[in-house]
Parts: C-alpha cells; sequence; structure tokens
C-alpha cells in the first residue's frame, strides 16, 4: 500500500508540495545531515568543473596569444621582402644622381632591413621552426642577408649585387621564410580548431559524470525522503479533516436539542416567569458556547461571516448575564449598570456579541475574587453600543494582551479549568470586534483591569443608510444577473452609484479607467476568477481599494486564501444588507469620513 500511495504521490507531487515539506522539515536531524552531504558533493562537483573550464580558458587565451605573435613575425617577414627590392631601388637612384634624399631613404630601408632579420632571427615561431633555421644557416641566407645590408651601407658597391639572378634568388629566399612560417601557423590553427571542440565535450562529459555520480544519487535520496514526507501529510491532512467532520458533526448534533429546548421556552415567554427566562437564557448561552467553537475554526480558516439579526439588546443582555446570575457565587460580584436604557429593537450580531461580553466577564472572574462591574450604553449618534467589564484583580500581563491582539490562545488551560467556556480569552474577542467593526480597549495595572467594548449597533429606525446620501461608485464584479440586480439594488438603497462586469478581466479595465470606492468580486467567473483578478488589482495595478469577496462558495481554502491575496471581507451569497452596510461603513464610509 506504501509504494500505491508512493507512486501517486510521484505523480501528484508539485514545486508548492516541496516548499511546503521542506519548511517543515528542514530543522530536523535527518534534512541537516542531507544538507552537510549535499553541501559536501556539490563543492567536489564544483570545483572539478571550475578546474576544467579554468583549464580550457588558460589554454584558449595563450594559443590566442600564441597567434597574435606569430602573426607579427609573419608580418615581418613579408615585410623583408618589400625592404631588399626598396633598398635596391634606392640604391640605383643613389648611384644615377647624388639625392641626399635618395640616401636617407636608402639608410632607413637597410636600418629597418637589418633590425628585422635581428628579430626574426630570435623569434619564438623560427626556433621553433627547423625548415625556417635550414633556410637561415645551412642554405646561408643569414650570411647573404648581413652581406647585402654591408653592400647596401657602401658606396662603392658593384650594382650588380642588387640586380639581376642574385636579387632574385634572394627575394625567392625571404619569399620561402614566410611561405614557411605561415604553413607553420596554419597548423597551430588547425590544432586549435580541434583542441576546442574537445575542450568543450571534456567540459561536458565532467557535467554528466558530476550527474551521474553526484546529482543523481542526491536526488533519488531527496525524492525518497520527500515521497515519505508526502505520505505522512496526506495522514495528517486526513487527520485534520477527521477532526473538522467530527467538530462539525458534534455541534449539529448539540445544536439540535439546543434549538428545540430554546423553542418550547420561548414559545412560554409570554407568562413572564422568571424562572424561564433563566433556562432560556441559560440555553442561548449553550447555543453560544457551540458557535464559539465554530467561530474559531472559522477565524483560523478566514471563512468568518457575521451574524446580523434583529432582537432586543435587553433580551441579550440577559442572555450575557443569566450564566453569571445562576450562581450565587459569581451572582453576588457581578454589579450591572445601564440595562433598563438601552433600546427595545435593535439589528447587531447579537450571537458574537455575547461571545465576546461572556468572554470578558470569564476573564474578569479569573483574575479576581472580589467585584466584577459591567456596564452597558447605547450611544445614539454613532449607533455604537459600549460594554465596559471592570476588575480590582491583579491585572493582566502585557505580553498577554499583545498576544492577544495578534489573535494568539494563550491562556494557561489548568488556570481556567474550573471556568466555563471556550477558553479563548481575550484573542476571540479582539478578533471578533474586529470583524463586525468595533474594538477592544484594555487598561491593565496591578491593581485592576478595565476592558471597553464597542459594538455595532442599529435601532430599527437607522437600519438604512439614506438612499439621497451619495457615497461615491461600486463596481460589481459578478456574472449571474440575477446577483448582479440583487447587489446593486442593495448598494444603491445605500447611496452608491453602481457599474457592473461580468469577468475580472473587464474588471481591471475599469479599474484602470475610474476610481472607485469599492469592489464587490465573485470568486468564480469566466476568463478571470477573484482570486486571480484580487492578485492583479493588488500587485500590478498596486491599488488598496477596498475588496469583498461575495460568493456561496463554501471551499474554505480558496476563502482564506482569497483574504491572504488581498480581499477585505468575505460576504456569503444571499447578501444580508445588514452585513453589507456594516462592511461599507467601516471600509468605505468612515475611512472617507477621515481621509
Amino acid at each position: 500500500m506504501l509504494n500505491a500511495v508512493n507512486a501517486k504521490a510521484r505523480t501528484n507531487f508539485t514545486k508548492a508540495d516541496f516548499v511546503s515539506v521542506l519548511r517543515g522539515y528542514c530543522k530536523g536531524p535527518l534534512m541537516q545531515r542531507l544538507t552537510k552531504h549535499l553541501q559536501k558533493r556539490y563543492f567536489w562537483a564544483a570545483s572539478v568543473l571550475v578546474v576544467v573550464i579554468l583549464s580550457s580558458t588558460v589554454y584558449v587565451m595563450k594559443s590566442i596569444d600564441m597567434q597574435r605573435n606569430d602573426a607579427k613575425v609573419i608580418n615581418i617577414a613579408g615585410m623583408q621582402r618589400m625592404l631588399s627590392q626598396k633598398i635596391a631601388l634606392h640604391k640605383l637612384a643613389v648611384n644615377d644622381r647624388a639625392v641626399s634624399f635618395e640616401q636617407q631613404q636608402l639608410a632607413r630601408a637597410t636600418m629597418r632591413f637589418y633590425n628585422n632579420h635581428e628579430f626574426l632571427l630570435g623569434s619564438q615561431l623560427v626556433q621553433q621552426s627547423p625548415q625556417v633555421l635550414a633556410l637561415y644557416h645551412q642554405q646561408g641566407l643569414d650570411g647573404r642577408v648581413r652581406q647585402y645590408v654591408q653592400l647596401a651601407s657602401r658606396s662603392d658597391a658593384p650594382l650588380s649585387a642588387f640586380q639581376g639572378q642574385k636579387l632574385l634568388s634572394l627575394l625567392q629566399d625571404l619569399d620561402a621564410v614566410v611561405t614557411v612560417l605561415e604553413s607553420k601557423s596554419k597548423q597551430k590553427i588547425e590544432h586549435l580548431q580541434l583542441v576546442i571542440p574537445l575542450l568543450t565535450l571534456a567540459a561536458i562529459a565532467t557535467i554528466l559524470c558530476e550527474w551521474w555520480l553526484i546529482f543523481n544519487p542526491l536526488t533519488r535520496r531527496v525524492s525518497a525522503i520527500l515521497y515519505r514526507l508526502r505520505y505522512q501529510r496526506r495522514q495528517a491532512a486526513h487527520a485534520h479533516r477527521v477532526k473538522s467532520d467530527f467538530l462539525a458533526n458534534m455541534s449539529h448534533e448539540l445544536m439540535t436539542p439546543i434549538t428545540g429546548i430554546i423553542g418550547l421556552l420561548d414559545s412560554h415567554t409570554a407568562a413572564g416567569r422568571e424562572e424561564q427566562q433563566t433556562a432560556l437564557g441559560c440555553a442561548r448561552h449553550l447555543q453560544a458556547l457551540v458557535q464559539e467553537m465554530l467561530e474559531l475554526q472559522k477565524l483560523k480558516s478566514g471563512a468568518f461571516t457575521t451574524l446580523v439579526t434583529e432582537q432586543s439588546l435587553k433580551q441579550t443582555v440577559s442572555a450575557i448575564l443569566a450564566p453569571w446570575q445562576l450562581k450565587s457565587e459569581t451572582l453576588q460580584r457581578l454589579s450591572v449598570e445601564g440595562k433598563d436604557s438601552l433600546p427595545v429593537q435593535a439589528q447587531s450580531d447579537h450571537l458574537h456579541l455575547i461571545q465576546a461580553v461572556n468572554q470578558l466577564l470569564s476573564n474578569a472572574f479569573i483574575h479576581t475574587r472580589a467585584a466584577v462591574h459591567v456596564q452597558f450604553e447605547y450611544h445614539e449618534p454613532s449607533g455604537l453600543l459600549s460594554v465596559v467589564v471592570k476588575d480590582n484583580g491583579d491585572g493582566i500581563a502585557t505580553a498577554d494582551i499583545e498576544a492577544a491582539q495578534q489573535h494568539a490562545v494563550y491562556y494557561n488551560t489548568e488556570q481556567v479549568q474550573h471556568f466555563q467556556g471556550a477558553k479563548l480569552g481575550l484573542s476571540l474577542v479582539y478578533a471578533l470586534a474586529q470583524e463586525v467593526g468595533g474594538s477592544l480597549t484594555i487598561r491593565s495595572t496591578t491593581t485592576g483591569t478595565e476592558a471597553k467594548l464597542t459594538w455595532p449597533v442599529l435601532t430599527i429606525d437607522k437600519a438604512r443608510l439614506e438612499p439621497s446620501s451619495q457615497h461615491g461608485d461600486i463596481l460589481i464584479v459578478e456574472d449571474n444577473p440575477i446577483n448582479q440586480l440583487v447587489l446593486a439594488k442593495q448598494a444603491q438603497q445605500m447611496g452608491f452609484n453602481t457599474t457592473i462586469v461580468d469577468d475580472g478581466e473587464q474588471a481591471l479595465n475599469k479599474l484602470l479607467e475610474h476610481h472607485y470606492q469599492c469592489v464587490l468580486m465573485d470568486l468564480n467567473m469566466p476568463n478571470k476568477d477573484g482570486i486571480s483578478t484580487i492578485i492583479e488589482i493588488r500587485e500590478r495595478l498596486a491599488l488598496s481599494v477596498p475588496i469583498f469577496l461575495v460568493t456561496a462558495s463554501q471551499d474554505e481554502h480558496r476563502i482564506a486564501q482569497s483574504i491572504t491575496v488581498g480581499a477585505n471581507a468575505v460576504l456569503n451569497k444571499p447578501v444580508n444588507t445588514q452585513q453589507l452596510s456594516a462592511l461599507l461603513k467601516k471600509h468605505v464610509i468612515e475611512r472617507a469620513a477621515f481621509s
């Protein structure tokens, strides 16, 4: 079975898998040994290759330099024939008429002829050519050249030495020297033309040997490790999937009876009996705990969505306080202020508000054995609910607060084992407040802690933005005509002008032509999908315009990927008007007001 898995892994293994596996495995002892072994073999392979390349380069450069010197020698040898004729010409001219100019030219040509002769005899090319040496020494060319120079320098020299057969014989021997030298140089060039391909083949052979003897075994070894890690990764992913499925199934199983309890109790709330109200509050709290586990999973995967509903704020506060008022220990220590002054009906994310405030209360009861005070206050102009939780405990460490702001779970499980809740602490509250457009501020000293939570709440008469208020233009990127119509109508009711396109390519063109305050982006579209379009908006166009992903997909991986590449938020279809309104207020209207 393992072989079958490995065979499948070989087929599907990608570069991303390679990088992902190495990142998680590079610190292991096996990978460290493999790295050292790889470095050692690579060093020797590179050294051999460098030696071969340097040797080839030195040989070629030396050969080129020798050819340059040979060309100079051949050029001077060819010049000797011309100079011998020039000497004869000037000698005859001087004999016919005593002209100082001709005498000077004769002297210069004679001196040049003599110097060239000495240079040729001392050159390496001549010394390495037995035929040329035979011409100069055995056949007497050296002596005749020197005699020719002496005669040219004498005024009484016979003219027969500079014409006729004697001059022709000298010219033929000088020409023979040039011919032999050119032949010798040509042989060197042919030799170099043969050696260069051989050196190239040697370098190629060296590379092939290094691949076969060094890198190929390493490749097989690394591949075997990666295939094994691939299998282990698949096993881990399977275990994670089983855990997630178990959590989802258990949550569903718990939610079913809880929903029945709430329905039965809610049908009797008209009687107004305090016991029923308390039971209803506890049931709602149990519902919140189950939802809390689900929210943790969504926050980690980036698939969090707000749940805006219409409900009495007083009823929400009762659900918050019910678990703490049920126990006499916490009931005596808890004081509540501002509950009765809250609006009767309001639209907000009530369920997440219950989770957040209960986390703050749980945190307060953890850190103090004395009184805990909670204050509720609704600010009409801003539409924000303020919840302040105070205690006089030992305070919270700054490092813990900073960790919570980064959405890290940092509580010691043993420390909070006897407290109810999912034990997510302030990290969950920070994350929830940020997602719904609120905020959390904590001031903690050694004498107590004050946590202030602000939460967006819309009363019924202000649940929508006035249609007459204009906030700018929104680009809707959606291929479904019905969804286009719904999104456009919702945005227009909130005071925005809308432009509709069918795919990502059209969206990029529109963004190049016009400035938009926001983009509503579908995930699955023809030509270019939402994720690819978001990447180009952020990287190629370098725009910071808010982008809300609008999708009916349940693929948590793709939704999380969209957040990673630059989406500001995710809206699930069908889009809730209040969710869209809250996001536009947070990312568009408020930002425009402060800019």
